[in-house]
């Protein structure tokens, strides 16, 4: 699993999967309890996450939403902390070839 988590001073962290490497981006300025502008664009080997205008694209091998262990296939999924709530105000979808 990707994950992507706020950091507590502002900012995100990306974090890889199967012990992966993690990425700081204090430039984004996200914060809890704001709303977040984010822009996300997957490809196997390639995520570019865009926060708040703040984008950066990583390359890596550990750059995968395949999970050999989960029985729905490959997928996105958000979720929060305990008492979290996670609210969506537009949301597109597109798969590029």
């Amino acid at each position: 699993m990707i994950s992507l988590a706020h950091i507590k001073e502002g900012g995100h962290r990306i974090k890889l999967p199967h012990d992966g490497p993690a990425f700081a981006e204090p430039q984004s300025k996200m914060k809890l309890g704001q709303w977040v502008d984010l822009i996300v664009e997957y490809k196997l080997g390639t995520i570019r996450v865009s926060v708040n205008g703040y984008g950066k694209t990583y390359e890596h091998a550990k750059v995968t939403i395949v999970n050999e262990k989960d029985k729905h296939g490959p997928r996105l999924t958000f979720k929060g902390g305990p008492n979290c709530q996670i609210i969506f105000d537009s949301v597109h979808l597109w798969e590029c070839e």
